[in-house]
């Protein structure tokens, strides 16, 4: 706040600027025609040196030493925040852009979309489904077929066929099952698992209805999580406690 000091005409005369309790602020206007300053209060008001010390302004000087002026010691970490904050909005501003697009392409794949007839809604049905590796449509799957004179047809089949018999080609509607692989009917395996923390370490697990229990009492629960498998005894041998019979 302003200093409650009073002030004669001869402090003003010396002062470039003046400021006021009531936050106002004024400048020296160089003119000899009419010496004085201008506040701004309502507009352009000038007063004399004698009537900015009558009416409660202060006289600002300039600092002394501008090193131990509180702006000046406080500038570098200002500028620094002023500095991060910036590299903030750029980032923020990147990351508005890049959102936009993605948007954008979204937007323009949904119009796409939209504007695709059934035909080619169809195709691209059959673009997506998946071929069976083995050849083989399994006994209750959902699939597709295409004639070769460009009939389509879906259903679910009773049975395991051929994907493919020269006249009629199917696909799978939704992601084929894992096959199982054959050493999972083993009554044991020698394996890492790798939902077990000591990864490293092969043990013996034993079979107990596809999920699998270590010698040392960990249970592996899925089949899947198994890696690095050795069978321990030949498919459809009996485990008992002294071995395989």
């Amino acid at each position: 706040m302003p200093d409650q000091k009073t002030y004669t005409a001869a402090d003003f005369a010396k002062a470039e600027f003046a400021r006021h309790p009531n936050r106002f602020i004024a400048a020296r206007v160089d003119d000899s025609s009419m010496p004085g300053r201008t506040s701004g209060v309502g507009g352009d008001e000038w007063m004399s040196d004698r009537e900015m010390a009558e009416n409660g302004w202060s006289p600002v000087r300039e600092c002394p030493n501008p090193d131990d002026h509180v702006l000046v010691q406080g500038y570098p970490a200002i500028a620094d925040l002023a500095t991060q904050w910036q590299e903030r909005a750029e980032k923020a501003e990147q990351e508005r852009d890049h959102w936009k697009r993605e948007a954008d392409g979204a937007n323009a794949d949904l119009a796409g979309l939209r504007a695709m007839t059934a035909r080619e809604h169809l195709d691209a049905t059959w673009e997506a489904a998946y071929v069976p590796e083995d050849g083989i449509i399994p006994a209750g799957a959902a699939y597709m077929a295409i004639e070769d004179d460009g009939t389509v047809v879906t259903g679910t089949s009773h049975s395991a066929f051929t994907s493919s018999n020269g006249i009629w080609s199917h696909r799978l509607l939704d992601a084929p099952t894992p096959k199982r692989p054959e050493w999972a009917d083993a009554p044991a395996v020698y394996a890492v698992c790798t939902a077990d923390r000591a990864k490293e370490r092969r043990l013996w697990w034993r079979d107990e209805t596809d999920s699998w229990r270590s010698v040392d009492g960990r249970l592996c629960t899925a089949t899947k999580t198994l890696i690095d498998v050795t069978p321990l005894y030949p498919k459809g041998a009996r485990v008992t406690e002294g071995g395989a019979r």
